[in-house]
């Protein structure tokens, strides 16, 4: 009986430990479950949180847009732009040519001779005066013959000296004459010639110049003809060949003006020559001009740009570059115009544009003197824009006479 009651209060026991470690006495509570159920609950309470915050978000904006809509739209608020009135000009019509810069004075250097050079104090670049030695060649050879041709001069001189006592004497024919005559002066020639060969082993500057670069040394034999460098005259002026489309050269004449497009400002040169004939080919004719005091930058064989002005003012209106805007449906410009209200404000007016000189561009069409553009700060208008004048900004009209260009021609 002991025993049955001992083992019926262990079962008892053991009954009420598991009940306590039930979850409404149906699942236990294991440590993963406990974990588990505080994740559900945390989830939830962090869904709950989010959905509060976006309430009070929407509410928030919703409240914003309410009282923004009944303050009303923001006041407009102007552009600061620069304007300026349309100007009337005189421009004239010119071309465009690419032209060649040439030294007044030029040549290849060339040795007439072939020999060794012993000697060249010319350096790449140097600046030569004129007479100056640029290259020596060795005439040892032609010293020696020459010591030779002068001693036969002077034994022919001493054979024509007896020759005249005698003949004086009507001691010897005029044939002895006449045979020693002719020794002495070949004897003569003989000592020209090689005086002439020595001479022509030393190149000198034939004038005042620039030399190219330099690749001849010491020791080194040139044949007859070999280039040994370039010498370019240095002068007080330039020329400038260029070519004219025979429309152009029918009103260009010598002395006539020309201008060389370089920066930083445009050079003027005068036409000094205009050739007799066109290129049969392109049928343009080539002029010359001639720049006085040139500046250091132009070298002989640049390209520049040459324009030469041709026919007879024409009157036009101007606007400066800057104004114009153009777009796939054809240039445009904005034009200041007042409002019923008094505004000032942007309007887009279609533009049909000429020819361009220097910072301004001619128009033929939708322009007219006195109306208003929108020079600096037009590209970020829009049509009915409203706009104020800055103090940049510049009115009035005037009248000028400006180049135009129309035409490129290559040389």
């Amino acid at each position: 009986i002991g025993g049955l009651v001992a083992d019926g209060s262990a079962a008892k026991i053991s009954n009420v430990a598991h009940r306590k470690h039930t979850m409404f006495g149906k699942l236990p509570l294991t440590p993963v479950r406990y974990r588990q159920l505080w994740i559900g609950i945390g989830s939830f309470l962090l869904i709950a949180a989010v959905i509060g915050v976006g309430a009070a978000l929407a509410w928030h904006k919703y409240r914003t847009i309410l009282v923004a809509s009944e303050q009303g739209p923001p006041p407009e608020m102007p552009e600061a732009v620069s304007i300026q009135e349309v100007q009337s000009i005189q421009y004239q019509a010119s071309v465009t040519s690419i032209g060649t810069v040439r030294a007044p004075r030029s040549i290849t250097l060339r040795n007439e001779l072939a020999g060794q050079v012993v000697s060249i104090p010319i350096q790449s670049g140097q600046v030569v005066e004129r007479d100056q030695t640029l290259v020596e060649f060795d005439r040892r050879v032609e010293e020696a013959e020459l010591q030779s041709a002068l001693a036969r001069q002077r034994m022919a001189t001493s054979m024509l000296e007896r020759t005249r006592r005698v003949a004086n004497a009507n001691a010897s024919s005029g044939n002895e004459l006449d045979q020693a005559e002719a020794e002495m002066s070949q004897a003569d020639a003989q000592i020209a010639r090689l005086q002439a060969i020595i001479e022509k082993k030393t190149l000198r500057a034939p004038f005042r110049a620039k030399a190219g670069l330099v690749d001849t040394h010491v020791g080194q034999y040139l044949s007859e003809g070999t280039e040994i460098t370039m010498l370019q005259g240095i002068d007080s002026y330039l020329h400038v060949d260029f070519m004219m489309p025979q429309a152009v050269a029918d009103d260009v004449e010598v002395g006539g003006r020309v201008q060389l497009l370089v920066d930083p400002e445009p050079i003027d040169a005068e036409i000094v020559a205009i050739d007799s004939q066109a290129d049969r080919t392109t049928r343009n004719l080539l002029a010359r001009a001639q720049v006085n005091s040139p500046p250091p930058f132009l070298q002989p064989n640049d390209s520049v740009k040459v324009s030469i002005e041709y026919g007879r003012p024409i009157d036009g209106i101007a606007i400066p570059a800057e104004a114009l805007r153009r777009a796939p449906t054809g240039a445009f410009v904005f034009v200041a115009e007042t409002d019923q209200q008094g505004a000032t404000r942007a309007g887009i007016r279609r533009v049909l544009p000429g020819s361009m000189f220097g910072r301004q561009v001619v128009i033929f069409q939708g322009l007219s003197e006195g109306d208003r553009v929108v020079v600096d700060g037009s590209f970020k208008l829009r049509s009915g824009a409203l706009v104020v004048a800055s103090s940049q900004g510049l009115e009035g009209s005037t009248t000028q006479v400006v180049r135009s260009s129309s035409l490129d021609v290559d040389h």
